[in-house]
Order: structure tokens, then C-alpha cells, then sequence
């Protein structure tokens, strides 16, 4: 019996999939799920789950973690502890996908205790599973088999294919890291054989890509071209854009190989291109590292140095510490091409003494060979013979090593034939069992039809006439419910309250409102740049962000006007300290602009500066319009909280002398007087910027 939850994730998972398999996803459909408050809290909880792993996860890694924010959020409100934990690993896996490893790990941590507490098993497993692939990462093996196997105990008690031939692969990728390539292929034969049985592409891509990569290393393009370019038209399909710009480095990779520089290079741009695009900081890594390697082949040294330190500035901000071995020894290799010996001597030697310390077999002996040109280049022969010997001793490790994998594989071979003998056998048992019980019970069956036959016809009928009872019922509930819930959806809860028990409601005189104004700083010079749907996206995680914060502080949002946002506080009700709260939702939606602002300025999408304005006075509230509602304010007070916003500047709030009055004995408060300032139509007027201490 699958639970209710699953069932409806499930529908909404193959949803997904199924988009995903002709290359596009119906986000809309997703995203009025979660946005309608009519629906289900878990209905909307599986969709924001949904629509930030699937949509959001891969491609925007900052989108992800704000929708994951909100839902934690919303789960917290309603209780629902499972997905609170699924929110933090989604964020821990934003962190992971932007290349802040300790971020990553502390959310991960948080989703596992939280799981473990609630005796969610799927988050559990998930948790152990993510936080096994950040260890791997970190070149931690031993620390990642072993949150590897605990996860895979857990996957295999509740029976998710798709997570455990997932966590196949990240195995098999852990093995091909540390130069395993027996137990490499092990794990990617067992993931495949899933994913084909599951007809998940992504799964597929990400194997065909990975045994690109296995037959490269064997010095095989022929053979692990065509698995490069069949994970791209994989990735392709399902719009995964990080497996797309890994398929097209290692194409790049691949034809530097082949010594055909110039398309190589124009494969790494474009995988460097959409790296970047995504923020995704190992990937670019990655591709920087590559294209050293390409002009390094070539003997553009300051080209190949300047994409060397650029990748070893990243890994050394990762922590990882086997590619940083590997850079050290491609920089100490270039410069003993240059002839610059000591220098070349330098690097060469920090490749080797961190490929000692990892125990990273391959870097070390790389590093043997730069000692041994560099002292070579020095004159230093006896250095120069020290550092051969040793290179000779770790060919013949090595070489003892490859032996032993021919016999693994040799001993795979045959248990691979054994457990399908077993599986036959095993088959052939079950379906004589189950012959034997057909028989049985055919006999027993016959007895039965008849009376059976009877009693079915009475209850479908009695089950039909009550099905459509209830049906009917149920459907003029939800229409009821949803008319409510759209209704608190654009109105106050007391406003909404009087409307639906007297037909209208009366406009109110309130005598201390604090209205607050933002608007943003060359909208219209923004939208020049960038196409509408770039631009409203961008302007909608900007205005939900503005709407879960006045909501927190109790403060009721009246519109927004094109790119201006209004609210006030102390409204539909009287509220204590509503000009305080204004003011700390106006920091609070500055704060979040130009954090948006610093994430989104090197990526080539719209970003925005703000300016907010505060005042404080009398107003009118009521309804306007007798078929689209709206709760609307007049009234002086609201001319001069706009004339605050525009006479403010850009990441200020400015505020008027009345609402200074109101929060000035605030400690948090911190305020700078601009003196008299002239307002459009008003005149002079005091104003002050204000921040927290």
C-alpha cells in the first residue's frame, strides 16, 4: 500500500518526467499548485519540492534555495516535519551545486537529524546519500562509503529504484576517483540496468557521459566520443544544463587528445560559457583546468598559466585537495617547459608533497616526473635519479594494481554469471508455485461466482448512488472553500469577514497608518535589456520575497504598480508598534535587494536597486470595484509616503518626521538626518535615512 503523500508525489514526479522526456516542463501547471492557498498544504508542499528540484535545482541553484526557504516555511506553519527536511537538503544541495561545501554539509546535517527525529526514512537515506557524495568530493572515501551504505540500507528497505541506481552511479564515481576502474564499471552496469528499466534519460545521460569518460582514460576516443555525445542529446532532451556543459568539456578534453586544439577550445568556451551561467563553480573549475591543459599542449604558456591559477582558485576555495595536486604538477610542469627550473621545482614539489598526504597514487608519480625534469634542468642529477627510482616503483605499484583488477574483473564475470543462474532458477520456482495455486483455487472459485455475481450487482448499485452523493457534496464544498480562500486571498480576513456577512463592507477612517513605498531604480532601462519573461521572473522572486516579509512583521500589502511595491501597517486593525514594523520590513527588503543584487550582477540577468519610503498619518481604507475587489488606501498620507520614496536614494529607506517620532527611543535604530528637504507638491519636509545598529 503506497501512503497517500507518495501517491500524490509519485503523480506529480511522473508529471515531470513525462515533460521532461519531450524537453520541456509544464511549469505553470507546477507553479499554480503551489502559489493557489485554495489548494492542500501537501499538495502545495509536493509542488514547491517539485518545482525547485525539478525546474529550478540543476540550472538555478539561488532560485532553489529562496523556494526551499519558503517552503520550509510553510511546513514549519502546518507542522509537516518530513517536508522541512526535504527543504534543507534541497538548499543543502544549492549550496553544493554553487561549491560552498560547509554550507552544504550544515544543511545536510540539519535534514538528517531532522528526518532521523521524525522517522522519515526517505529523508534519512537521502540525507546519508547527499551527504556520501559531498565526502567523495572532499576525497574523503572511507567517510563516504560508509554514509553510502547506510543510505543504500535504507533505499533498499523502501524499495526506490531510482535513488538507489542514483547512488550506484555517485559509488562508481567515487571508485573512478580513486582509479578503480573494476569497481567503476561494476557500479555503472548496475545503475544502468535500472535506469533503462525505469526509462529515466537523465539517469542514462549521466552514465553514458561517465563511461566517456572511462574509455578516454583508456586512451580509447573512438570508443568514448560517441558515449560524450550521446549524454549531450540525453541532457539535451531533458534540459539538464549542467550534464550538457560537462558532455561538451569532455569533448573538448577529447579532441585536445587528438591534438585538434582549436575545436577542442571551442567546445571547453562553450561549456565555460554555461558554467558560468549557472554559477556552478566546480564546473568551472573544471573547464578552466582544461583549457590550461590545451594551451599548455601548445606552448601558449601565459594562456595556459592564467586558466591554471583561475582553476586553482576555486578548488582551493572547495577544499579539493586531489585536483589542487594535480594543478600544482601542471604549473611546475609548465615552467620547466619555459626553462624556469626553480620555479618548475617549487610547484613540482607541493604536487608531491600533498599527493603523499592524500595518498593519491597517480599524482604522486606525475609529480616524480616534474622533480625529475626539474632537478634534471637544475643540473641536480643525483635529485634528478632519486626521483626516477621512485617513479619506476609506483609504474610497478601500479602496474601490480592493474593485475589485480583483471582478476577482480575475471572473478566479476563469473558471480555476474552465477546470480543469473540463480535468478532463473529462482524465476522457474515462483511460477510453479504460482501454477499450483491457480489450480487450487480455481476450484474453490467456481462455488462462489454465482452468489457473487448477485451480491455485486446490489452493491455497485448502492455504491454508485452514493459516490455521486458524495461527489456532488464534495464539489459544491471545494467551490465554496475556494471562493473564500480567493476572497482572504485579496482582501483582509476582517474585511473579507464583513463582506460575506452583510454583502459589503464600509470604508474606515484610521488616524495613525504608516504607508510604505518602494520602487525600483531604472526599471524602464532595465527593461531594454532583457526580455519580458527575464524580467518578470526576476521582479516576481523580488516581490514574493517582499510579500513573505511584511507578512512576518503583520503588515498588510495594499498593490503593487508595475514595478513599485505598497504597504502599510496598522490596517485593516490597529496594530501596536506598526510604524516599528514597517521600518524593520523596509530593512529587510533592502537587505534581500542587494544580497539579489550581488548574486545576480555577473551573471547577465536583470538586477535591481531600490529606493523605500516611509511616512506616517490618517488614511481611508475600504473597497473599491464591485466585481474584481480591491482594499485600498487615500488620503494625504499616502501622497507623502510616496513623495518620501521618491525624494529617498538608491539601498535608503527615508523617512518622514512623524514616523522618526514614532521609533526614534528604538534602540536597534539608527538614523541620519537629511535636515529639510523639498518634496514635490509638499515643500520642505524633514526627513531621515534609517538602518538597525
Amino acid at each position: 500500500m503506497i501512503p497517500e503523500r507518495m501517491r500524490y508525489r509519485l503523480l506529480i514526479f511522473f508529471l515531470c518526467l513525462t515533460s521532461l522526456s519531450v524537453g520541456q516542463v509544464n511549469t505553470d501547471s507546477i507553479r499554480s499548485i503551489w502559489v493557489s492557498e485554495s489548494n492542500e498544504i501537501e499538495d502545495r508542499l509536493d509542488a514547491m519540492y517539485y518545482y525547485s528540484t525539478i525546474v529550478y535545482l540543476r540550472s538555478n541553484p539561488d532560485s532553489a534555495f529562496l523556494l526551499a526557504n519558503h517552503m520550509y516555511d510553510l511546513a514549519e506553519r502546518a507542522e509537516k516535519t518530513e517536508y522541512q527536511a526535504d527543504a534543507l537538503r534541497i538548499q543543502g544541495t544549492s549550496f553544493f551545486n554553487r561549491g560552498n561545501i560547509s554550507e552544504a554539509l550544515e544543511y545536510y546535517s540539519q535534514s538528517l537529524r531532522l528526518s532521523e527525529k521524525s522517522g522519515y526514512l526517505y529523508g534519512t537515506a537521502s540525507a546519508f546519500h547527499k551527504k556520501g557524495k559531498l565526502f567523495a568530493y572532499q576525497g574523503e572515501y572511507q567517510t563516504a562509503l560508509e554514509n553510502f551504505n547506510m543510505s543504500m540500507e535504507i533505499y533498499k528497505r523502501i524499495s526506490n529504484k531510482t535513488d538507489i541506481a542514483d547512488l550506484y552511479a555517485d559509488i562508481g564515481i567515487m571508485y573512478y576517483d580513486q582509479g578503480n576502474f573494476i569497481k567503476t564499471l561494476e557500479y555503472f552496469e548496475k545503475c544502468l540496468v535500472i535506469y533503462q528499466e525505469l526509462g529515466n534519460k537523465w539517469g542514462m545521460a549521466r552514465v553514458s557521459n561517465n563511461m566517456g569518460v572511462l574509455y578516454h582514460e583508456q586512451g580509447n576516443t573512438q570508443f568514448a566520443l560517441p558515449y560524450f555525445e550521446q549524454g549531450f542529446q540525453l541532457f539535451e532532451e531533458v534540459g539538464e544544463l549542467r550534464g550538457m556543459a560537462s558532455s561538451l568539456n569532455n569533448i573538448g578534453d577529447l579532441y585536445a587528445t587528438r591534438g585538434t586544439y582549436n575545436k577542442a577550445l571551442e567546445y571547453n568556451f562553450r561549456s565555460l560559457k554555461m558554467r558560468i551561467e549557472l554559477g556552478d563553480k566546480r564546473g568551472m573549475a573544471n573547464c578552466y583546468h582544461v583549457i590550461g591543459d590545451n594551451y599548455s599542449a601548445q606552448g601558449k604558456y601565459e594562456e595556459a598559466l592564467e586558466n591554471y591559477n583561475k582553476s586553482l582558485e576555486i578548488r582551493e576555495e572547495l577544499g579539493e585537495r586531489k585536483v589542487i595536486s594535480q594543478i600544482y604538477g601542471d604549473i611546475g610542469k609548465l615552467k620547466n617547459q619555459q626553462g624556469s627550473y626553480n620555479s618548475g621545482l617549487l610547484w613540482c614539489n607541493k604536487a608531491y608533497q600533498l599527493s603523499i598526504e592524500i595518498g593519491a597514487i597517480r599524482e604522486e608519480q606525475e609529480a616524480c616526473v616534474c622533480l625529475y625534469e626539474a632537478y634534471k634542468g637544475l643540473g641536480i642529477i643525483s635529485k634528478a635519479l632519486l626521483f626516477h627510482e621512485r617513479y619506476v616503483v609506483l609504474s610497478d605499484s601500479l602496474k601490480a594494481d592493474e593485475i589485480t583488477k583483471r582478476l577482480q574483473q575475471i572473478e566479476f564475470k563469473k558471480i555476474m554469471v552465477a546470480d543469473s543462474l540463480k535468478m532463473e532458477e529462482d524465476k522457474l520456482r515462483v511460477e510453479l508455485i504460482h501454477v499450483e495455486e491457480v489450480n487450487r483455487s480455481a476450484r474453490q472459485r467456481n462455488f462462489s461466482i454465482a452468489i457473487g455475481i448477485a451480491v455485486l450487482f446490489i452493491a455497485l448499485a448502492l455504491w454508485s448512488r452514493l459516490r455521486y452523493t458524495r461527489r456532488t457534496k464534495a464539489i459544491i464544498e471545494s467551490e465554496k472553500e475556494r471562493s473564500e480562500n480567493l476572497l482572504l486571498n485579496i482582501l483582509p480576513a476582517e474585511v473579507a469577514e464583513e463582506l460575506k456577512a452583510t454583502g459589503e463592507a464600509e470604508a474606515r477612517n484610521f488616524d495613525d497608518v504608516t504607508v510604505l513605498f518602494s520602487d525600483i531604480k531604472g526599471f524602464t532601462q532595465t527593461a531594454e535589456k532583457f526580455s519580458a519573461k527575464e524580467l518578470v521572473a526576476e521582479l516576481n522572486i523580488c516581490f514574493i520575497a517582499f510579500d513573505e516579509i511584511v507578512s512576518r512583521h503583520k503588515i498588510e500589502k495594499i498593490k503593487t504598480i508595475g514595478d513599485a511595491y505598497m504597504a502599510a501597517g496598522g490596517i485593516p486593525a490597529p496594530v501596536a508598534n506598526s510604524a516599528l514594523n514597517v521600518v524593520l520590513a523596509a530593512i529587510e527588503m533592502q537587505q534581500f535587494i542587494a544580497k539579489r543584487y550581488e548574486e545576480t550582477k555577473h551573471l547577465n540577468k536583470p538586477n535591481f536597486e531600490m529606493r523605500v519610503g516611509v511616512h506616517t498619518g490618517y488614511v481611508i481604507a475600504g473597497i473599491v470595484g464591485a466585481k474584481k475587489f480591491q482594499y485600498d488606501i487615500w488620503g494625504d498620507t499616502v501622497n507623502t509616503a510616496s513623495r518620501m520614496e521618491s525624494s529617498g536614494k538608491v539601498g535608503e529607506i527615508n523617512i518622514s518626521q512623524t514616523t522618526y517620532e514614532r521609533i526614534k527611543d528604538h534602540p536597534e535604530m539608527q538614523f541620519v538626518s537629511r535636515g529639510k528637504v523639498h518634496a514635490k507638491g509638499k515643500g520642505e519636509i524633514e526627513m531621515y535615512f534609517v538602518n538597525r545598529n
